[in-house]
């Protein structure tokens, strides 16, 4: 090989190889949309690798918790950080469940004001503006 082609490979080694995602999988990832019942969760990471582009998450209510769960709301919210644990691959995207007890809510705002959670318990009381904000916590 000539030095070029020698660059264009120490080049091509440094690029991280695309991820693929495998039911059992833990993943991070942003809830971008939540109704009642669903919540879809744009993955970004699988354990400490970035996923580009990102995949589809699509978290049932009876996967939210072990506990009865009235609506999504309850337990995750917009913009609220989530490691899940992949189920299964659909047509649609990953399914994924946050049920375990190591899974869940990582990082959250406050409902009312926006500030960041200190998220230690499932009932949080925002420090800022003393809202109630509950939440599914899942452990980094």
């Amino acid at each position: 090989m000539n030095s070029k082609e020698d660059n264009i490979q120490k080049i091509l080694k440094n690029i991280p190889q695309k991820r693929t995602l495998r039911e059992g999988d833990i993943v991070i990832g942003e809830v971008v949309q939540t109704t009642d019942k669903i919540a879809i969760v744009n993955i970004n990471n699988k354990s400490e690798h970035v996923l580009s582009p990102s995949a589809t998450g699509i978290l049932f209510i009876n996967n939210a918790s072990e506990d009865y769960v009235e609506k999504m709301g309850d337990v995750v919210r917009i913009g609220d950080i989530v490691k899940a644990k992949i189920t299964e691959k659909d047509k649609f995207g990953f399914k994924i469940k946050i049920s375990e007890p190591d899974l869940g809510v990582i990082k959250s705002y406050c409902k009312n004001c926006k500030a960041e959670l200190n998220l230690t318990d499932s009932n949080i009381k925002c420090l800022n503006c003393k809202t109630i904000n509950t939440k599914k916590i899942g452990k980094m």
